[in-house]
């Protein structure tokens, strides 16, 4: 029978290796499982974990491979393992103030924000956006490949939206949002989300004019035309 690559077989391997993280050892498959380390490392120490993965998604070593080179699968892998690196990045540099539980918990959240909305959570700018114009060559972001002013800016970021006082300035899934480069560094840990609220407004402009082909509006007429400004109740906490 003919070796086919479905969707579902990619979701399935994805889930394992980009969520569950299995090839980092047998620590993770031993959370899936419910074998101790030892036991599973015996089991399978001809082929170690590739043989676990492929007996898991019920292939061959061979079918494993030709998967794991699946363009489809390659591009999911690049996006996680960017999800990956912040959840990673965050944990180790903010202790004690990282509080997602988990890997998989970070990762259910990043996911649920990226689908339902993508864009960032005070002036509204979309990511698909923000890659538009962060990938021009604008004199205010590089001049070439050579001399770029900034790396960051091409992806929504990582923000707290309450950081004062310092007990409520954490990390976690109720605290968290995706704030775009200029939004996340003009709040800073120094304005409230209410006090930040104008300021947001007037980012809001500054896309809506990068953005909309008419250049002659004014600010009034550019507010809230095209990257829509949030209505939510972000703007109520202190």
């Amino acid at each position: 029978m003919e070796f086919k690559i479905t969707q579902n077989l990619i979701d399935e391997y994805i889930k394992y290796v980009y969520v569950y993280r299995v090839k980092s050892g047998y620590k993770a498959i031993s959370e899936i499982d419910g074998e101790k380390e030892d036991e599973i490392k015996n089991k399978y120490k001809n082929g170690g974990i590739q043989k676990w993965l492929a007996n898991k998604l019920h292939l061959t070593l061979e079918e494993l491979g030709t998967l794991e080179s699946n363009d489809v699968v390659l591009k999911e892998k690049e996006k996680i393992n960017k999800w990956f690196e912040k959840y990673s990045n965050k944990k180790s540099s903010t202790k004690p103030e990282f509080k997602f539980e988990s890997w998989l918990e970070f990762y259910n959240w990043y996911k649920e924000k990226i689908i339902n909305d993508n864009s960032c959570c005070y002036c509204g700018i979309k990511e698909k956006d923000l890659e538009i114009y962060f990938n021009k060559q604008t004199s205010q972001y590089f001049v070439n490949e050579d001399d770029k002013a900034r790396q960051r800016g091409k992806v929504l970021e990582l923000e707290r939206i309450v950081t004062a006082p310092k007990e409520k300035n954490i990390y976690s899934k109720d605290n968290c949002a995706l704030a775009c480069y200029i939004c996340n560094n003009a709040k800073s840990d120094f304005l409230s989300a209410k006090s930040f609220k104008p300021i947001a407004k007037g980012i809001n402009v500054f896309w809506n004019k990068v953005i909309h082909e008419d250049k002659n509006l004014s600010d009034e007429e550019l507010f809230n035309k095209i990257v829509k400004f949030p209505d939510t109740d972000i703007w109520e906490k202190e």
